[in-house]
């Protein structure tokens, strides 16, 4: 029985390096070993002119302490803190911050937070390329005294450089790979998008995301 379930777990752990190996994804994500640039653009919540508001933030590197690693969100412009991501080796992803006015939604290799300003949602990148059918998590929140569940569904999909550019996820001459990934979490009770976000192979960070609140994209 022992050898069986050794057996198993090697092989499901060969299986997923393989996955991974010809998606061209390494074992970082989320986690850089440089800094990464970005810039927010919130969405809907501009002031009376109408502009949006763009918050520019730096992320990483990634950081590690005992069993946890961790990436920090400064202000690009006056380097205050917003917080804290961290990863635990069992998949916990917890953020560590000011400005969240909802519960995230939080499962193994995932963390959701609505409403948020800051783009700090992670989703279980490794583990959607993996699998052939679609991810659906259901999510627990409380609010006014009752329990609420949440289906999310997870799914990924191939995407051309050229349709990224014609939908203004990446800038048209930044040099990337021809082939990306776009990851996205749909509630399938609205049918409404929670997140989405585009990676590209061999990448610690993604290149575009967005929310209903805002959209980010990765600048350095």
């Amino acid at each position: 029985m022992k050898l069986s379930f050794l057996y198993k777990t090697f092989f499901v752990t060969v299986l997923v390096v393989l996955v991974f190996s010809n998606s061209g994804f390494g074992l970082d994500v989320y986690q850089p070993e440089s800094q990464v640039q970005l810039v927010t653009e919130i969405t809907g919540e501009g002031p009376a002119g109408g502009k949006p508001v763009l918050i520019s933030s730096i992320v990483g590197p990634v950081q590690h302490i005992d069993d946890k690693s961790y990436i920090e969100f400064f202000n690009s412009n006056t380097g205050a803190l917003f917080g804290s991501l961290s990863f635990s080796l069992t998949g916990t992803v917890s953020w560590d911050g000011k400005g969240v006015v909802a519960k995230p939604f939080q499962a193994e290799h995932l963390l959701i937070i609505p409403g948020f300003s800051i783009p700090a949602d992670v989703l279980p990148v490794f583990r959607v390329l993996a699998s052939d059918e679609p991810l659906v998590f259901e999510l627990k929140s409380q609010a006014g005294g009752r329990s609420f569940i949440h289906r999310i569904q997870i799914s990924s999909r191939m995407v051309s450089r050229e349709e990224a550019v014609q939908n203004h996820w990446i800038k048209k001459d930044i040099g990337i790979a021809s082939a990306l990934y776009m990851i996205e979490a749909v509630d399938l009770q609205t049918g409404g998008m929670v997140v989405k976000q585009l990676w590209e192979p061999d990448s610690a960070w993604w290149l575009y995301e967005q929310t209903p609140l805002r959209r980010s994209w990765r600048i350095k």
